[in-house]
């Protein structure tokens, strides 16, 4: 996730530099949506670490958004004459983090089991 993210922020910047400001409505909200997309997927990787059921569905959930956006992105992107490596290799890391995030599902239900049968016992581990 995070490196998605980081890949996120790194393509709406590129995008902001090689275009430079412009009148382009399109251009601004892209780089807007793409920073976006950027920071939640670096928030998400931040909650992942708790080991949360909902946070790893969400996870997924916007990994695909991502990966999704930022292909439509590219087409539009390619149609107008701007080609970047970054806008091909993003995408796919985005569905990379979210198949590993459903991958995870499992093992982020047995986690939050055992977390609630160790409150339920007295022990807390601060997670």
């Amino acid at each position: 996730m995070a490196f998605s993210g980081v890949g996120s922020l790194m393509l709406a910047l590129q995008a902001l530099l090689l275009v430079g400001s412009s009148q382009s409505e399109l251009l601004t909200s892209a780089v807007s949506l793409e920073a976006s997309l950027g920071m939640l997927l670096l928030v998400m990787a931040v909650r992942l670490l708790k080991v949360q059921f909902l946070t790893t569905v969400a996870a997924a959930v916007l990994g695909f958004a991502s990966a999704i956006t930022l292909l439509v992105w590219n087409v539009v992107a390619l149609s107008r004459g701007l080609f970047t490596i970054l806008g091909f290799a993003v995408p796919g890391l985005c569905m990379i983090a979210s198949l590993l995030a459903l991958s995870a599902i499992g093992s982020t239900r047995r986690a939050s089991a055992a977390r609630k049968r160790l409150r339920e016992r007295g022990v807390s581990l601060g997670l």
